[in-house]
């Protein structure tokens, strides 16, 4: 009982428990991102949000960390795969925010918007962090009947990346498939 007595004694306010809000504080940031409608990703810059810690604001983020990662997505991504925690840091912008959903970009407070030369990202936000909105962002889900096969796995990705490639209007295909079907006129897709 003395043992018990000690330890406890010795140990005691250790390992305190605290409080969510004081380990995950909701900044004036987050409130701003959390407020906004609709659905949408987000991707931090830098040390600025790692992969996954938006889930617990119930933020919606591109990157992922996991050792069992999708190989084409991280391929997209990076160009590489195999990492386990690609995307953790992220210092440089992918070109394939738009058909990800990702329509915020946090970055530090000396960021500078994307240069992409159509001012498709917007400042809407500057206080802790930066915050820009991508006015390009596509939904979570969309309809195209255009498609494009292309097999090899590395044309395919430059193709993707590249500026010809209009996400909101095709689909690139790896593999052989059906012509799709062209709706009538005046049809509305709704997904």
């Amino acid at each position: 009982a003395f043992v018990i007595f000690d330890l406890f004694s010795q140990w005691m306010g250790f390992q305190t428990s605290v409080r969510p809000e004081y380990v995950y504080p909701v900044t004036p940031a987050i409130q701003h991102l959390q407020s906004q409608p609709g659905l949408f990703r987000i991707v931090g810059v830098g040390h600025l949000l790692p992969a996954d810690t938006s889930m617990i604001y119930g933020l919606h983020d591109m990157r992922g960390q996991d050792p069992i990662n999708i190989g084409r997505y991280e391929e997209l991504l990076t160009g590489s795969k195999g990492d386990p925690i690609f995307l953790f840091w992220l210092y440089k912008l992918p070109n394939v925010l738009e058909p990800l959903n990702v329509r915020y970009i946090v970055a530090p407070v000396s960021a500078i918007p994307p240069d992409t030369g159509d001012n498709r990202f917007k400042e809407v936000y500057r206080n802790e962090v930066v915050i820009f909105e991508n006015r390009r962002a596509l939904p979570r889900a969309w309809v195209v009947h255009k498609t494009r096969e292309i097999f090899d796995p590395i044309e395919a990705r430059q193709y993707l990346l590249g500026r010809s490639f209009k996400p909101a209007q095709e689909v690139v295909l790896s593999e052989h498939s059906p012509k799709p079907v062209i709706p009538p006129p005046g049809f509305a897709e709704k997904v």
